[in-house]
């Protein structure tokens, strides 16, 4: 006897609104798509692929983009796209594995199966708020004073320099592909704008800069997922986006660098 498929539960349409206010319509994945993201060997490939799959997907105003277009796009943004195209591809329900992390249950660092279902509320990104800006000016408090930074909010180029970088990530390398600037009143009334050697900064300053711009970035762990072991009942928050699993049920996951 044949086992009935049970078809996806898919409860979106094609358009979405994204955390910066744009509107893009999307279709579904497919085999091509799988193709492009499974076999790639390096991350940085993996964020190319990502950056084609996403263009093939989406269209704006009737219009067709290009992986430029959508690797300038705000992080906040292209994570909703990506959640989006899952959604409409695979529906709501994901099935996945995960291990215990806590040494001292029975379970530690083994499989088992877990389960999440998404809807709107869950996967709803906090919105941008300055829209679609990609560079903010930011005040920031340093030893008494204040401080005016100009910076770059993360967007798909930035995150592909800290993938390139292939080192452990430090503070700095972060701010770094923000390209932060000063911004200097003089007495005459105008400003100038002069490059942060961001070595050279006060570790409480550069904590404070960090801090300051997350302010105007939406806290992308509100929507990993929350599972608990069977067996120990620790909690363990999964990002979705980590696992090929999600957006390919199938896939046996891309290589590590």
């Amino acid at each position: 006897m044949v086992e009935e498929h049970q078809p996806y539960r898919v409860t979106v349409g094609p358009e979405v609104q994204l955390p910066s206010g744009l509107i893009v319509m999307c279709t579904e994945l497919t085999g091509e798509d799988q193709e492009d993201l499974t076999y790639q060997r390096t991350m940085d490939q993996y964020a190319r692929s990502l950056n084609r799959v996403m263009a093939r997907r989406v269209s704006v105003a009737g219009k067709t983009v290009e992986p430029s277009w959508v690797e300038n796009l705000l992080s906040g943004d292209r994570v909703a796209i990506l959640y989006h195209l899952r959604r409409l591809s695979l529906g709501d329900d994901w099935r996945f594995e995960c291990k215990c992390p806590n040494a001292n249950c029975s379970r530690y660092k083994k499989k088992f199966p877990a389960f999440a279902s998404f809807d709107d509320e869950s996967v709803k990104i906090s919105p941008y708020p300055h829209g679609e800006l990609r560079r903010i000016e930011v005040s920031v408090f340093d030893k008494g004073i204040v401080r005016k930074i100009e910076i770059s909010l993360l967007t798909g180029v930035e995150e592909r320099q800290v993938v390139k970088a292939n080192q452990n990530v430090g503070l700095t390398t972060m701010l770094q592909v923000r390209r932060p600037v000063e911004v200097i009143e003089r007495e005459d009334g105008e400003s100038e704008r002069k490059g942060l050697d961001l070595k050279r900064e006060s570790l409480g300053f550069l904590q404070s800069l960090v801090s300051t711009v997350s302010e105007n970035e939406p806290d992308i762990t509100d929507v990993y997922v929350s599972v608990n072991c069977p067996e120990c009942d620790t909690e363990i928050l999964i990002d979705p986006l980590g696992d090929p699993s999600f957006l390919f049920p199938a896939s046996s996951g891309r290589t590590s660098t």
